[in-house]
């Protein structure tokens, strides 16, 4: 199905959450998009993105626009199913995205992994086999200021910022093999 819709398997291939099922543990928007177009600049990445409901794939939609429809976004390979979605993780590179249930899946099946863990879901809980494949990043790896109760959840999660992803993720284990 990967290769019918256009994946060429000698670039890498990443599946990204862009969207979540929960609107609380969506990462900025446009902070995604920097990074997703970080990714294609620097892998020349082929990116599926994934979706479950009709709401997340209008979202992934809307970004895919937003990023000029980009012939490295993919859009058009969708998971039917934890079966389907289990294929596709492993047919691909990375998992890249918002913390849920497929960056469980990919871990599960040994592709590496980075993911954004909102404000209040903690990465030790979550994560608890981290490692140089199996990374992620939580609002209290960046500041202390997680702890201050004058924050909302929003500004708490905002404090994971463009630059503290992409400086983790560039230097991502399985990215440089892959590089």
């Amino acid at each position: 199905i990967m290769l019918s819709r256009g994946i060429n398997f000698s670039k890498p291939v990443i599946v990204c959450t862009v969207t979540a099922r929960l609107q609380h543990k969506i990462w900025n928007r446009e902070n995604m998009r920097q990074i997703l177009q970080r990714i294609i600049d620097k892998w020349d990445a082929q990116l599926i993105f994934n979706y479950g409901s009709k709401e997340e794939e209008d979202a992934a939609l809307r970004l895919q626009q937003e990023m000029n429809n980009h012939p490295n976004i993919f859009t058009n390979i969708k998971a039917n199913n934890l079966r389907e979605l289990a294929a596709m993780l492993a047919n691909s590179d990375f998992f890249f995205g918002n913390e849920g249930g497929p960056r469980h899946i990919s871990q599960g099946l040994n592709i590496p992994s980075f993911a954004i863990y909102s404000s209040g879901i903690p990465k030790k809980k979550w994560l608890p086999n981290a490692g140089k494949y199996f990374q992620g990043i939580e609002p209290a790896d960046v500041s202390d200021r997680v702890n201050d109760k004058t924050l909302t959840y929003q500004e708490k999660f905002d404090l994971i910022t463009v630059d503290e992803v992409w400086k983790r993720l560039e230097a991502h284990q399985a990215l440089q093999v892959k590089a």
